[in-house]
């Protein structure tokens, strides 16, 4: 097997294994999602697999694919109930960013236009789950923010092409994820998984 295909593999894999533990402690109570986060991150997360798929696509695909269904079942147990509800202003920017970056994908044909514009729209909508994080530490699982960012260093691996089309948003992703576990373990307060 190409180690390309076992490492884009890898990735999806510990994507769906992050969820676990977060779908797990949200049926507990223990973790509340900020669902503001989560809807702009399942819909940021769609433009990004629509992106790179159409993109010439690697197997570092495998992550933004796997990701986006996390992200849409993560956000069906939040809004029914086992989620964190607040709205704020940088929440309205991040749709904007989204809805924008679906728009000028169309206008523009280029995938990589829309790509940009998702990553910078997800990247914005993590700023209420690591404000939400630093506040309440307890509300988040650290070991699926660790789990997913592994999942972004395993879609790097995965890329045949080490473009941006390819490595932009694993290379984000990871970076973002690792932060959020970092910021609640910073705070002294470590879930067992």
């Amino acid at each position: 097997m190409d180690w390309h295909v076992g490492l884009g593999v890898l990735a999806g894999v510990l994507a769906i294994c992050a969820a676990y533990p977060y779908l797990r402690d949200m049926l507990r109570g223990e973790t509340r999602p900020n669902i503001v986060s989560w809807s702009i991150w399942a819909l940021a997360v769609g433009i990004s697999a629509a992106a790179q798929l159409v993109a010439e696509p690697s197997w570092s695909a495998a992550l933004v694919v796997v990701t986006f269904f996390v992200d849409i079942t993560i956000l069906s147990f939040g809004i029914f109930g086992y989620g964190y509800r607040e709205f704020r202003w940088w929440d309205g920017l991040c749709l904007v960013l989204s809805l924008t970056a679906l728009i000028l994908w169309r206008l523009s044909g280029d995938p990589l236009i829309a790509l940009g514009f998702a990553i910078a729209a997800d990247a914005l909508a993590f700023a209420p789950t690591y404000i939400k994080s630093y506040r309440e530490p307890q509300s988040e699982t650290p070991i699926t923010w660790v789990l997913f960012g592994l999942s972004g260093l395993a879609a790097i691996g995965a890329a045949t092409v080490l473009d941006f089309a390819s490595i932009g948003f694993a290379l984000y992703y990871a970076i973002a994820c690792l932060g959020v576990a970092a910021v609640v373990w910073l705070r002294g307060v470590v879930k067992k998984a």
